[in-house]
């Protein structure tokens, strides 16, 4: 079974927008050339901002980390609509950019500078940098009441959007949001004797399991799909489910050093790891192929990106008994990789800024194709997800039997799971990096588990406190 190196990767944003990205680029080859007739169509409504702005002349600014297809769509539908509005969207990556001399730390630094001396523009992308330090230097406009009446209703997944709030505040908005799931493989379960858990999926659940693969079985606990599954990958996804038990970004409290159940969560992972039933950061270092001699796997991993869409194409999840990894709450995690929209406290297009973020939600535009991943706006989905089948239909890859029935349920299936997707798997991106650093270290055997929570715990400490 030959494997490529991307299944040891760490589960990070780059890595999934870029294997999605070739993915979506294939299925919606029909739908390219079907011209804009799926494409969202302008309101000839006028907005009360845009009455407002009727005989003005008024430009707005958007700063984002990488192109975003969907926000310059959107740019160019607004000015569409709204005569005399310009917007100017500034990328610091292009689609020509490698990313060796551009990152996250270099456009954190140059948005910062920017914002500190007045001169940031009006929007600016946050999905790489930690929003909260912003916030806590009041260089970011609170959205929560001029979106109130936008929001207040059942038209959108309020816990992805809620997972932003700080300080009872929301300094940026999620215009898409993607999660994991998982399934057991039937064939192997029923060859090692194993039953899932019809309820749960946790941390204990992996434990049983991996309790009941016999030592040189050649089974992987979990398949190589979606982004794969290392120890590291797999402790971190542990650490996130609890990370309000450990970081309390608000009070800067960090809960890490001698704290038991951060330690079993290391514990219990390298356990799995040295029985060799999963992949290791270490063995990717090395360029070692773990899935080279497995001959079966246990838990099939879903990248869910939609009702419609999963890393494997067009699925029914019925079929598939999905179940979420959660905490011993029932509460899980979920990603959101296209760019995420806060704005400039300092600019003088407030309303017009506003009234942007607001069509960036709107089911107008979140119909669009170019978006990627779920929409936030849940009255969106249905019609996004119904051009994703139609698009696989005519391209031929639609599975037999999928219908419209079986798209409903799927949404039913997707939006029940999102209900319990309520925290961010990257809450803080330098808080990421700094846990992932120190599990590598453990599981490379450089650190003990006390230790490297030791270490953790410092280093977090130090950094939210700055």
């Amino acid at each position: 079974m030959k494997k490529d190196n991307v299944r040891f990767l760490r589960f990070t944003g780059v890595v999934a927008v870029l294997f999605v990205a070739v993915f979506i680029a294939w299925v919606f080859t029909g739908c390219s050339a079907t011209g804009n007739k799926d494409e969202p169509q302008a309101s000839t409504e006028p907005t009360s901002a845009q009455k407002q702005w009727k005989n003005a002349n008024k430009e707005l600014n958007i700063s984002l980390f990488r192109e975003d297809a969907y926000v310059s769509l959107a740019a160019k539908k607004y000015e569409e609509s709204h005569s005399g509005i310009k917007i100017n969207v500034n990328a610091y990556m292009n689609a020509n950019d490698s990313g060796a001399d551009k990152t996250s730390e270099k456009y954190t630094q140059i948005l910062s500078t920017s914002l500190m001396s007045g001169k940031g523009d009006d929007i600016i992308d946050v999905s790489p940098i930690s929003f909260f330090k912003l916030a806590d230097k009041d260089m970011l406009l609170d959205l929560s009441e001029p979106l109130k009446e936008s929001l207040n209703n059942d038209d959108y997944y309020m816990s992805v959007i809620n997972a932003y709030q700080y300080h009872n505040k929301l300094y940026c908005m999620p215009i898409s949001f993607v999660y994991d799931a998982y399934s057991l493989n039937q064939e192997t379960a029923k060859a090692l004797g194993i039953k899932m858990n019809e309820r749960t999926f946790s941390l204990d659940t992996i434990k049983a399991y991996a309790e009941q693969i016999k030592s040189g079985e050649k089974t992987a606990l979990f398949d190589d799909s979606a982004s794969g599954m290392s120890d590291v990958s797999l402790a971190y996804k542990l650490f996130s489910l609890n990370m309000p038990k450990f970081v309390k970004m608000e009070t800067k409290e960090v809960s890490i050093e001698n704290n038991q159940e951060f330690i079993s969560i290391l514990k219990a992972v390298k356990n799995i790891a040295d029985k060799k039933q999963i992949a290791t950061q270490a063995g990717y270092t090395r360029q070692e192929n773990f899935y080279d001699g497995i001959n079966q796997s246990l838990i099939n991993i879903f990248g869910i990106y939609s009702p419609s869409m999963c890393q494997s194409g067009v699925v029914d999840y019925t079929a598939k008994n999905l179940k979420l990894l959660t905490n011993k709450e029932g509460y899980s995690t979920f990603g959101s990789y296209s760019a995420i929209p806060a704005i400039n406290n300092k600019t003088k297009n407030k309303d017009l800024a506003i009234d942007f973020v607001r069509f960036l939600i709107s089911k107008e535009m979140q119909t669009s194709t170019e978006l990627m991943y779920c929409p936030v706006n849940k009255a969106a989905v249905k019609e996004a997800s119904q051009l994703i089948v139609d698009n696989a239909a005519a391209e031929g890859y639609l599975p037999q039997g999928f219908t419209h029935e079986t798209l409903d349920t799927n949404i039913k299936v997707f939006n029940e799971m999102a209900q319990n997707t309520t925290m961010l798997e990257f809450t803080d991106m330098v808080i990421r990096d700094f846990t992932m650093d120190e599990m590598t270290r453990f599981f490379a055997a450089e650190e003990s588990a006390e230790q490297a929570a030791k270490n953790l715990q410092a280093k977090i400490d130090t950094y939210l406190k700055e």
